[in-house]
């Protein structure tokens, strides 16, 4: 996933407009579930019409599978399929909410649905140490949101009054 951030983060430094970064990370998601899932794809990342039907065949592959297996599922296509679509989309609409609509407070309601999902479907499915990570990385984006709007409000002080470099 960190290509996807990259992706959107070069769309960022090329002062790129706000729609751009997600567009790419999109399409840097688009080029990886091709190179990991494709069948049929031009130099194994530009999809196809074949790679298309491909993963329309998957989406309907983990459909069923979810209506005939119970937890623990086994690692079928499709699943893996639909997991790595899933948990990418969620990453882009992180990236959206925190950077693009500096919204970070409101970005960690798709994290916390990575975690609260599996906890839905079966309680022994998840570890606290997920949980653990994800609320680190939300406190995190709390913390930089905070840190930018007393940048851009003006100098920070020391307890004795003196001004201090950011």
């Amino acid at each position: 996933y960190t290509t996807l951030f990259r992706s959107a983060l070069g769309a960022r430094a090329l002062r790129a407009p706000a729609w751009a970064p997600t567009l790419a990370a999109l399409g840097a998601l688009l080029a990886a579930v091709t190179w990991l899932f494709g069948r049929g794809a031009f130099a194994g990342t530009i999809p196809t019409a074949t790679t298309a039907h491909h993963f329309a065949d998957l989406l309907t592959s983990a459909t069923r599978d979810m209506n005939d297996f119970k937890v623990p599922v086994p690692d079928r296509e499709g699943l893996l399929f639909l997991t790595t679509v899933s948990a990418g989309l969620i990453a882009i609409v992180v990236d959206l909410v925190a950077v693009s609509l500096s919204r970070p407070a409101l970005a960690g309601f798709p994290m916390l649905a990575m975690y609260w999902i599996p906890v839905l479907v079966h309680q022994d499915s998840v570890s606290m140490v997920p949980f653990a990570i994800g609320a680190c990385g939300f406190l995190w984006l709390l913390v930089a949101d905070h840190t930018e709007r007393v940048r851009r409000f003006g100098r920070w002080f020391t307890e004795d009054g003196h001004g201090v470099d950011a």
